[in-house]
Protein backbone atom coordinates (compact mmCIF):
# COMPACT_ATOMS: atom_id res chain seq x y z
CA UNK A 1 0.00 0.00 0.00
CA UNK A 2 1.26 3.80 -0.98
CA UNK A 3 -0.05 6.75 -0.66
CA UNK A 4 -1.60 8.83 -3.90
CA UNK A 5 -3.08 11.86 -4.46
CA UNK A 6 -6.67 11.30 -6.79
CA UNK A 7 -9.28 13.76 -7.72
CA UNK A 8 -12.62 13.11 -8.54
CA UNK A 9 -13.65 16.35 -10.38
CA UNK A 10 -12.48 19.73 -11.26
CA UNK A 11 -12.02 22.34 -9.35
CA UNK A 12 -9.97 24.12 -6.39
CA UNK A 13 -6.90 22.63 -4.64
CA UNK A 14 -9.62 21.33 -2.18
CA UNK A 15 -10.75 18.93 -4.69
CA UNK A 16 -7.07 16.81 -4.06
CA UNK A 17 -7.64 13.50 -1.68
CA UNK A 18 -4.73 11.20 -0.10
CA UNK A 19 -5.59 8.18 -0.54
CA UNK A 20 -3.78 4.35 0.07
CA UNK A 21 -3.94 2.15 -2.62
CA UNK A 22 -2.04 -1.08 -3.65
CA UNK A 23 -0.14 -0.32 -6.88
CA UNK A 24 -0.18 -3.34 -9.68
CA UNK A 25 2.91 -4.84 -10.64
CA UNK A 26 4.38 -2.84 -13.98
CA UNK A 27 2.90 -3.99 -17.11
CA UNK A 28 4.65 -3.56 -20.84
CA UNK A 29 6.70 -1.13 -21.16
CA UNK A 30 6.39 -0.05 -17.82
CA UNK A 31 8.37 0.56 -14.41
CA UNK A 32 7.46 0.99 -10.98
CA UNK A 33 9.23 3.62 -9.58
CA UNK A 34 9.82 4.83 -5.76
CA UNK A 35 9.11 8.62 -5.54
CA UNK A 36 11.65 9.97 -3.76
CA UNK A 37 10.56 14.04 -4.91
CA UNK A 38 8.74 15.71 -6.60
CA UNK A 39 8.61 18.99 -8.36
CA UNK A 40 5.23 21.02 -8.77
CA UNK A 41 4.35 22.64 -11.94
CA UNK A 42 1.45 25.16 -13.07
CA UNK A 43 0.48 22.66 -15.75
CA UNK A 44 -0.57 20.65 -13.32
CA UNK A 45 -3.26 23.49 -11.50
CA UNK A 46 -4.44 24.15 -15.13
CA UNK A 47 -5.29 19.99 -15.55
CA UNK A 48 -7.08 20.23 -11.79
CA UNK A 49 -8.87 22.49 -13.08
CA UNK A 50 -10.01 21.54 -16.43
CA UNK A 51 -8.21 23.97 -18.11
CA UNK A 52 -5.56 22.37 -20.11
CA UNK A 53 -4.74 21.25 -23.39
CA UNK A 54 -6.09 17.91 -21.91
CA UNK A 55 -9.19 16.57 -20.00
CA UNK A 56 -8.34 14.27 -16.86
CA UNK A 57 -10.89 11.44 -16.68
CA UNK A 58 -12.17 11.16 -13.15
CA UNK A 59 -11.13 9.33 -10.52
CA UNK A 60 -7.62 10.68 -11.84
CA UNK A 61 -4.09 10.76 -10.44
CA UNK A 62 -2.13 14.11 -11.16
CA UNK A 63 1.72 15.22 -11.63
CA UNK A 64 3.90 15.61 -14.17
CA UNK A 65 7.86 15.40 -12.99
CA UNK A 66 9.24 13.57 -9.73
CA UNK A 67 12.29 11.49 -8.95
CA UNK A 68 12.48 8.09 -7.54
CA UNK A 69 14.26 4.67 -8.15
CA UNK A 70 12.77 1.52 -9.98
CA UNK A 71 11.41 -0.54 -7.98
CA UNK A 72 10.03 -3.34 -10.62
CA UNK A 73 9.90 -3.34 -14.55
CA UNK A 74 7.33 -5.00 -16.77
CA UNK A 75 8.36 -6.35 -19.89
CA UNK A 76 9.97 -4.65 -22.81
CA UNK A 77 11.85 -2.22 -20.53
CA UNK A 78 15.78 -3.39 -21.33
CA UNK A 79 16.81 0.11 -21.28
CA UNK A 80 16.42 0.02 -17.66
CA UNK A 81 17.46 -2.11 -14.52
CA UNK A 82 15.74 -1.91 -10.83
CA UNK A 83 17.57 0.27 -8.52
CA UNK A 84 18.41 2.87 -11.01
CA UNK A 85 17.90 6.01 -9.82
CA UNK A 86 15.78 8.08 -12.82
CA UNK A 87 13.69 11.06 -13.33
CA UNK A 88 10.49 10.74 -14.35
CA UNK A 89 9.64 13.59 -17.28
CA UNK A 90 6.42 15.99 -17.99
CA UNK A 91 5.39 13.26 -20.98
CA UNK A 92 3.63 11.32 -18.04
CA UNK A 93 0.27 10.34 -18.88
CA UNK A 94 -0.79 12.22 -15.73
CA UNK A 95 -4.18 11.16 -15.22
CA UNK A 96 -3.37 7.50 -15.03
CA UNK A 97 0.50 7.47 -13.98
CA UNK A 98 0.67 10.79 -12.38
CA UNK A 99 3.96 10.78 -9.96
CA UNK A 100 1.82 12.67 -6.73
CA UNK A 101 2.17 9.20 -4.80
CA UNK A 102 4.49 7.27 -2.79
CA UNK A 103 4.66 4.99 -5.51
CA UNK A 104 3.88 4.91 -9.74
CA UNK A 105 3.68 2.60 -12.62
CA UNK A 106 5.53 4.72 -15.44
CA UNK A 107 6.20 4.18 -19.25
CA UNK A 108 9.81 3.62 -19.49
CA UNK A 109 9.52 6.61 -22.37
CA UNK A 110 9.09 9.09 -20.10
CA UNK A 111 12.31 8.21 -18.09
CA UNK A 112 15.81 9.65 -18.24
CA UNK A 113 18.74 8.43 -15.84
CA UNK A 114 19.53 11.10 -13.22
CA UNK A 115 22.38 13.48 -13.17
CA UNK A 116 22.89 14.24 -9.62
CA UNK A 117 22.82 10.40 -8.16
CA UNK A 118 22.24 11.57 -4.74
CA UNK A 119 20.86 14.84 -4.31
CA UNK A 120 16.86 14.09 -5.53
CA UNK A 121 15.58 17.72 -4.18
CA UNK A 122 18.07 19.38 -6.55
CA UNK A 123 17.30 16.73 -9.68
CA UNK A 124 13.09 17.22 -9.27
CA UNK A 125 13.70 21.04 -10.12
CA UNK A 126 16.33 20.15 -12.73
CA UNK A 127 14.78 18.69 -15.87
CA UNK A 128 11.51 20.47 -16.72
CA UNK A 129 12.69 23.80 -15.86
CA UNK A 130 15.66 23.87 -18.03
CA UNK A 131 14.98 21.59 -21.35
CA UNK A 132 11.37 24.40 -21.39
CA UNK A 133 14.32 27.03 -21.80
CA UNK A 134 17.11 24.76 -23.62
CA UNK A 135 14.52 24.41 -26.44
CA UNK A 136 13.38 27.91 -27.05
CA UNK A 137 16.82 29.84 -26.38
CA UNK A 138 19.15 27.20 -27.87
CA UNK A 139 17.82 24.59 -29.78
CA UNK A 140 15.49 27.23 -31.93
CA UNK A 141 17.31 30.10 -31.25
CA UNK A 142 20.98 29.02 -31.14
CA UNK A 143 20.81 32.64 -28.84
CA UNK A 144 24.65 34.13 -29.13
CA UNK A 145 26.68 36.28 -26.48
CA UNK A 146 25.23 40.08 -26.70
CA UNK A 147 21.79 38.81 -27.10
CA UNK A 148 18.81 40.68 -24.77
CA UNK A 149 16.23 38.21 -23.52
CA UNK A 150 13.54 39.59 -22.17
CA UNK A 151 12.32 36.77 -19.68
CA UNK A 152 8.72 37.32 -18.16
CA UNK A 153 7.63 35.60 -14.40
CA UNK A 154 11.44 35.68 -14.16
CA UNK A 155 10.96 34.46 -10.21
CA UNK A 156 9.40 30.78 -11.18
CA UNK A 157 11.60 27.97 -11.68
CA UNK A 158 11.21 28.17 -15.47
CA UNK A 159 12.35 32.36 -15.04
CA UNK A 160 15.33 31.55 -13.11
CA UNK A 161 16.45 28.65 -15.27
CA UNK A 162 16.55 31.28 -18.23
CA UNK A 163 18.13 34.05 -16.60
CA UNK A 164 20.97 31.33 -15.76
CA UNK A 165 20.91 29.85 -19.05
CA UNK A 166 21.19 33.55 -20.95
CA UNK A 167 24.43 34.40 -18.93
CA UNK A 168 25.76 31.06 -19.56
CA UNK A 169 25.28 32.33 -22.67
CA UNK A 170 27.20 35.04 -22.97
CA UNK A 171 23.27 37.18 -23.10
CA UNK A 172 21.81 39.84 -21.44
CA UNK A 173 18.66 39.03 -19.24
CA UNK A 174 16.40 41.44 -18.72
CA UNK A 175 13.47 40.13 -15.91
CA UNK A 176 10.24 40.84 -15.41
CA UNK A 177 8.49 40.37 -12.15
CA UNK A 178 5.21 41.94 -11.15
CA UNK A 179 6.10 44.02 -8.13
CA UNK A 180 9.41 45.20 -6.98
CA UNK A 181 9.32 42.64 -4.18
CA UNK A 182 11.80 40.52 -5.75
CA UNK A 183 13.47 43.30 -7.70
CA UNK A 184 16.99 42.47 -5.83
CA UNK A 185 16.55 38.77 -4.92
CA UNK A 186 16.67 38.92 -9.54
CA UNK A 187 19.61 40.75 -9.68
CA UNK A 188 21.45 38.64 -7.34
CA UNK A 189 20.84 35.22 -9.18
CA UNK A 190 22.23 37.38 -12.21
CA UNK A 191 19.27 39.48 -14.25
CA UNK A 192 21.42 42.16 -15.45
CA UNK A 193 17.82 44.63 -15.51
CA UNK A 194 14.83 43.72 -13.90
CA UNK A 195 11.11 45.95 -14.57
CA UNK A 196 8.13 45.23 -12.25
CA UNK A 197 5.45 45.72 -14.32
CA UNK A 198 2.87 46.85 -12.51
CA UNK A 199 5.06 49.50 -11.48
CA UNK A 200 6.62 50.59 -14.60
CA UNK A 201 6.06 51.22 -18.06
CA UNK A 202 7.60 47.81 -19.83
CA UNK A 203 8.32 49.45 -22.64
CA UNK A 204 9.49 52.48 -21.93
CA UNK A 205 12.18 50.58 -19.31
CA UNK A 206 13.53 48.28 -22.20
CA UNK A 207 14.08 51.18 -24.08
CA UNK A 208 16.17 52.91 -21.58
CA UNK A 209 17.61 49.51 -21.00
CA UNK A 210 18.49 48.60 -24.69
CA UNK A 211 19.33 51.95 -25.95
CA UNK A 212 16.26 52.27 -28.03
CA UNK A 213 17.69 48.90 -29.88
CA UNK A 214 14.59 46.62 -27.72
CA UNK A 215 15.50 43.09 -26.97
CA UNK A 216 16.73 40.31 -29.27
CA UNK A 217 14.16 37.69 -27.92
CA UNK A 218 11.03 37.29 -25.72
CA UNK A 219 10.64 34.30 -23.63
CA UNK A 220 7.04 34.85 -22.14
CA UNK A 221 5.05 32.86 -19.92
CA UNK A 222 2.62 35.52 -19.08
CA UNK A 223 0.38 36.40 -22.55
CA UNK A 224 -2.62 38.06 -22.10
CA UNK A 225 -2.31 42.09 -21.69
CA UNK A 226 1.43 42.16 -21.26
CA UNK A 227 1.86 40.34 -24.76
CA UNK A 228 1.19 43.83 -26.79
CA UNK A 229 4.03 45.66 -24.99
CA UNK A 230 6.20 42.53 -24.84
CA UNK A 231 5.56 42.23 -28.59
CA UNK A 232 5.99 45.99 -29.31
CA UNK A 233 9.59 45.51 -27.15
CA UNK A 234 10.79 43.21 -29.14
CA UNK A 235 13.20 44.21 -31.96
CA UNK A 236 12.76 43.93 -35.51
CA UNK A 237 13.94 40.65 -36.44
CA UNK A 238 13.49 39.59 -32.98
CA UNK A 239 11.60 36.24 -32.09
CA UNK A 240 8.96 35.94 -29.33
CA UNK A 241 8.60 32.68 -27.62
CA UNK A 242 5.05 32.01 -25.65
CA UNK A 243 4.89 29.25 -23.62
CA UNK A 244 2.36 29.98 -20.99
CA UNK A 245 -0.64 31.88 -20.14
CA UNK A 246 -0.49 33.21 -17.02
CA UNK A 247 -2.28 36.30 -17.53
CA UNK A 248 -5.31 33.84 -18.56
CA UNK A 249 -4.95 31.41 -16.09
CA UNK A 250 -5.05 28.74 -18.66
CA UNK A 251 -4.96 27.49 -22.08
CA UNK A 252 -8.80 27.85 -22.42
CA UNK A 253 -9.16 31.12 -21.32
CA UNK A 254 -6.05 32.60 -23.43
CA UNK A 255 -7.24 35.50 -25.44
CA UNK A 256 -5.43 38.42 -26.34
CA UNK A 257 -6.05 41.68 -28.31
CA UNK A 258 -3.23 41.72 -30.33
CA UNK A 259 -3.02 44.60 -33.39
CA UNK A 260 -1.42 42.33 -36.55
CA UNK A 261 0.62 45.37 -37.67
CA UNK A 262 2.59 44.98 -33.97
CA UNK A 263 4.26 42.15 -35.34
CA UNK A 264 5.49 43.20 -38.60
CA UNK A 265 9.26 42.41 -39.19
CA UNK A 266 8.87 40.33 -35.91
CA UNK A 267 8.30 36.14 -35.40
CA UNK A 268 5.31 35.11 -32.99
CA UNK A 269 5.46 31.52 -31.87
CA UNK A 270 3.63 29.06 -29.46
CA UNK A 271 5.92 27.14 -27.99
CA UNK A 272 6.11 23.85 -25.83
CA UNK A 273 8.65 21.86 -23.97
CA UNK A 274 6.61 18.75 -25.66
CA UNK A 275 8.22 19.76 -29.16
CA UNK A 276 11.46 19.07 -27.29
CA UNK A 277 10.83 15.87 -25.11
CA UNK A 278 8.51 14.03 -27.74
CA UNK A 279 11.50 14.22 -30.41
CA UNK A 280 14.08 11.45 -29.89
CA UNK A 281 16.99 13.43 -31.63
CA UNK A 282 16.40 16.78 -30.00
CA UNK A 283 15.80 15.03 -26.40
CA UNK A 284 18.77 13.66 -27.06
CA UNK A 285 20.62 16.94 -27.81
CA UNK A 286 18.75 18.62 -24.71
CA UNK A 287 19.96 16.03 -22.33
CA UNK A 288 23.64 15.88 -23.39
CA UNK A 289 23.49 20.03 -22.91
CA UNK A 290 21.66 19.50 -19.51
CA UNK A 291 24.65 17.22 -18.60
CA UNK A 292 27.05 18.97 -19.45
CA UNK A 293 25.75 22.18 -17.86
CA UNK A 294 25.43 20.49 -14.59
CA UNK A 295 28.80 19.32 -14.76
CA UNK A 296 30.25 22.83 -15.60
CA UNK A 297 28.25 24.65 -12.55
CA UNK A 298 26.52 26.62 -15.10
CA UNK A 299 22.90 26.18 -13.75
CA UNK A 300 22.16 25.23 -10.65
CA UNK A 301 18.17 24.43 -9.55
CA UNK A 302 16.37 27.30 -7.52
CA UNK A 303 14.69 25.79 -4.60
CA UNK A 304 11.78 27.57 -3.05
CA UNK A 305 10.15 25.42 -0.20
CA UNK A 306 8.91 22.17 -0.21
CA UNK A 307 6.04 20.51 1.54
CA UNK A 308 5.36 16.86 2.67
CA UNK A 309 2.64 14.53 0.58
CA UNK A 310 0.63 15.16 3.30
CA UNK A 311 0.60 18.80 2.68
CA UNK A 312 -0.34 18.62 -1.06
CA UNK A 313 -3.29 20.92 -0.45
CA UNK A 314 -1.09 24.01 0.46
CA UNK A 315 1.32 23.16 -1.77
CA UNK A 316 -0.83 23.98 -4.51
CA UNK A 317 -1.94 27.10 -2.64
CA UNK A 318 1.14 28.17 -2.39
CA UNK A 319 1.98 27.73 -5.99
CA UNK A 320 -1.35 29.29 -6.73
CA UNK A 321 -0.48 32.53 -4.80
CA UNK A 322 2.99 33.14 -6.54
CA UNK A 323 4.82 33.93 -3.62
CA UNK A 324 7.72 31.16 -4.67
CA UNK A 325 10.71 31.93 -5.93
CA UNK A 326 12.02 29.09 -7.82
CA UNK A 327 10.83 25.49 -7.43
CA UNK A 328 8.39 23.81 -5.11
CA UNK A 329 8.85 20.90 -4.22
CA UNK A 330 7.02 18.21 -2.61
CA UNK A 331 8.44 14.88 -0.48
CA UNK A 332 6.45 11.84 0.19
Amino acid sequence: MGKVIKFYKAGSADVLTIQDEKIPPPGDGEARIAITAIGLNRFEIMFRENNYATSPKFPSRLGGEAVGVIEALGPKTDSFQVGDRVTVLATVPMGTSGVYAEQANVPVTSLVKSIYQSADVKEAALWLSYITVYGALIEYENMQPGQSVLITAASSAVGLAAIQVVKDRGGIAIATTRTSTKRQALLDVGADHVIATEEENLLTRVEEMTNGSSVDIAFDAVGGKLLPAIVQATAAGGKIYEYGFLDAGGVSGSKVDLPIVLLYGKMLGFYSVFEIMLNPERMGRAAAWLRDAVERGAIKPQIDKTFPLDEIIAAHRYMESGQQFGKILVLP
